[in-house]
């Protein structure tokens, strides 16, 4: 026999009032589940969970490491560290005494005339020369003084040239033991030595003059020359301590 209409409607209801409850429970523990997890997750430990086994297989290289946290890490690797030894201070040489270079045969020798030091040697590095406006090298020694002082020879020699240069004015040449040269120019015009004169060390040769051309803007003054198997020597190198 079928339901009335009135039996088909109860039933409806009835069927609605079901699904809506447990609808209403479905929600319910939902909320309460998520509000349990909420509540509990920022205190789980999440190095705690279980992580995937590597498939040891597929790596022939792979090699087991113990696991460690960060700090361990850090504190292991400063461990590990080589020692390296304290620095040891390098003691530093007391500077020696520069020797001058004396050549056996350049000895006693004598300061050639009483006046202050011009020009310095000069042969590695440039000088500039105001009279010539150019820059060139220096071969002697100047010694500056009065026109007229007299100057000597600086060591025992022979007059081997007296010449009238076309820069550095009335020049002489003496020759000494060893093949050592000397040259004195810019002497003034009134030599009487000649040629194959002998001299001992501090006998006056001529007097300062102010016939060097090449160097006029210096005024007089004795340009001195060392000469040793036709190669130029510093003068200074083997004058009296505290004279040159």
């Amino acid at each position: 026999m079928a339901d009335s209409p009135l039996g088909q409607n109860t039933k409806k209801r009835k069927f609605h009032m079901d699904l809506t409850t447990w609808l209403s429970m479905a929600v319910g523990f939902c909320l309460v589940v998520g509000a349990t997890v909420l509540a509990v997750w920022p205190r789980m430990n999440h190095t705690d969970m279980p992580q995937p086994t590597p498939d040891l297989n597929q790596f022939s290289t792979f090699k087991p490491v113990a696991a460690t946290t960060p700090r361990d890490s850090v504190a292991a690797a400063f461990a590990a560290r080589p020692t390296l030894a304290a620095p040891v201070a390098t003691p530093v040489p007391a500077p020696k005494a520069t020797a001058k270079p004396m050549e056996s045969a350049i000895t006693g020798m004598v300061v050639p005339v009483a006046g202050s030091l011009g020009t310095p040697y000069s042969v590695q590095t440039l000088v500039y020369s105001t009279t010539l406006s150019q820059w060139m090298t220096h071969n002697g020694l100047d010694f500056v003084a009065a026109e007229g002082t007299p100057v000597k020879s600086a060591l025992a020699g022979t007059v081997t040239a007296i010449e009238n240069h076309p820069l550095m004015g009335i020049t002489v040449v003496m020759s000494h033991t060893g093949s050592v040269e000397t040259r004195y120019a810019g002497l003034q015009d009134d030599i009487t030595l000649v040629v194959g004169s002998t001299l001992n060390a501090g006998q006056t040769l001529g007097r300062v003059g102010a016939t060097a051309i090449g160097e006029a803007d210096a005024g007089p003054h004795l340009h001195f020359e060392v000469w040793k198997s036709g190669k130029c020597l510093n003068p200074a190198d083997y004058l009296p301590e505290g004279q040159e």
